[in-house]
């Protein structure tokens, strides 16, 4: 059975931010790299994806630990319209950040307390392109990944900057279901002279609050707290010259 985690908890800032870093981060999006370039001489184009995140806290000895894991699936729909192609392509992305923080923070003679507030001590983190077949994004309505391999690679932060662990296999699925609750809408427009012409461009980000069921490794994912999101953004933009 996979963990069941509804949206309790709203992580917006992991939206819009979420898909456009995904997408990112194998290169979808632009002109080089290994993946898609989104129309920049007048075009438009799609992108959907679904996040969740969970977090779980423990104590020892006076430290407290929270471990935050976040899992994200990706889709573009860019269009050249100089060709007219049309391309898709589909990423996954996994990151588990461990925090830890003083549980009794120390206090000082004026009453005042410091301490507290962590930064990730080890981070696991890794994105792969989805192997045809594996994954399907039916819009803001569900959403699903079937069981594939990722690597994760791992490092420990401290005062004295980064160490990488290595890296570790695992596999990974997931399905969302969209809620019955009201979408969520972030229109964006702008216009601009650029030269002889005027650029006109248009975004807006959608989203709806979700459940879902993940697996890592055979075990469902699961925590104290956490939220899920099925998002849909849209990019339009036109380009008329003198």
């Amino acid at each position: 059975m996979f963990g069941i985690m509804t949206s309790r908890l709203k992580l917006r800032t992991f939206g819009a931010g979420w898909l456009l870093a995904s997408m990112l981060a194998l290169g979808l999006g632009q002109a080089s790299g290994p993946g898609i370039a989104l129309a920049t001489d007048g075009g438009a184009g799609r992108t959907v994806g679904a996040h969740a995140g969970w977090m779980s806290c423990s104590e020892d000895q006076g430290t407290r630990t929270c471990a935050y894991t976040s899992m994200g699936l990706g889709e573009a729909y860019p269009r050249q319209t100089s060709s007219g192609q049309h391309l898709e392509e589909r990423v996954v992305c996994l990151s588990i950040d461990y925090y830890s923080w003083p549980v009794f923070p120390e206090q000082n003679d004026d009453n005042s307390t410091q301490g507290g507030g962590g930064a990730p001590i080890i981070s696991e983190s890794g994105c792969a392109q989805v192997p045809s077949g594996s994954a399907r994004i039916d819009g803001l309505s569900s959403a699903d990944l079937s069981p594939m391999s990722l690597t994760l690679d791992k490092q420990v932060c401290g005062e004295a900057g980064c160490e990488s662990l290595g890296s570790r296999q695992v596999t990974i699925a997931a399905t969302w279901q969209g809620t019955d609750g009201a979408l969520a809408g972030f229109p964006y427009h702008e216009k601009y002279q650029d030269g002889d012409c005027t650029v006109s461009l248009g975004q807006t980000f959608q989203e709806r609050a979700a459940t879902v069921q993940a697996i890592l490794d055979a075990a469902p994912i699961t925590g104290d707290e956490g939220s899920a999101i099925l998002a849909q953004q849209t990019y339009k933009e036109q380009v008329s010259c003198r």
